[in-house]
């Protein structure tokens, strides 16, 4: 088996980073996908530089189910629904096996979300062995994995004569409306990653999911789509 890896950096925010592997699993149709729960650390800044868990909470939801909603719009089988996915990975076996999964996925990235990866690395290195032991592993073709950081902006304000600090919310206005994520497909039999982008989502992608992540996810997927089109 051969593995020739791509490598393009844009100059558009759209999709600034690329790997892509031109191995291709004749074998399978890779219309059957997994989309797994996207990994999401929304961070206050300096004055609160604390995990948002409720925002990140919401940031996970709606990434998650845009995503998903991609690939079914690309004419791919999503293996799960979107309600569905937290109860599926956090039971035996799954739980310890995606966490594993996903630690080793993480070893492959760059430690942080504006460097791109080692391509040759990301495509050569193969997570079969802990692929195999998530549960059904035999019922789909590829799983896609994600990830997406972005930070609460606080700012002082003088509120009687005391300098108070204000949470502006993520994707409101005066905060940082950028997300900066990123979106990985890994081939299910033999666990190399197939393609890999980077890319950001801006504006109100909290309380508007549907609106904020649809494009850019298109645009980051979009080469990917065009070389493994899903078989109907």
């Amino acid at each position: 088996m051969s593995v020739v890896v791509g490598c393009a950096i844009g100059s558009s925010s759209a999709t600034w980073a690329q790997c892509k592997s031109a191995y291709r699993n004749t074998a399978a149709t890779q219309s059957r996908v997994l989309v797994l729960r996207p990994k999401v650390r929304i961070l206050g800044d300096g004055l609160s530089n604390d995990i948002r868990e409720g925002t990140s909470e919401a940031v996970q939801a709606g990434f998650h189910e845009a995503l998903s909603r991609t690939f079914e719009e690309k004419g791919y089988n999503v293996r799960f629904d979107t309600d569905a996915m937290a109860q599926w990975e956090e039971t035996p076996p799954n739980d310890e096996a995606i966490k594993t999964l996903q630690k080793e996925y993480d070893s492959l990235l760059p430690a942080d979300v504006y460097s791109k990866p080692d391509c040759k690395t990301l495509t050569e290195t193969s997570l079969k062995t802990n692929l195999k032991r998530v549960a059904d592993n035999d019922e789909f073709d590829v799983v896609v994995l994600a990830r997406a950081f972005g930070e609460v902006r606080t700012t002082k304000e003088s509120v009687g004569g005391a300098a108070t600090a204000i949470i502006r919310g993520i994707g409101r206005a005066g905060s940082d409306k950028t997300l900066y994520f990123n979106i990985g497909v890994v081939d299910g039999g033999t666990g190399l990653p197939l393609y890999y982008c980077q890319s950001t989502a801006r504006g109100d992608y909290v309380d508007a999911p549907d609106a904020r992540f649809s494009d850019p996810i298109q645009k980051c997927l979009k080469e990917y789509f065009s070389r493994w089109p899903a078989h109907h």
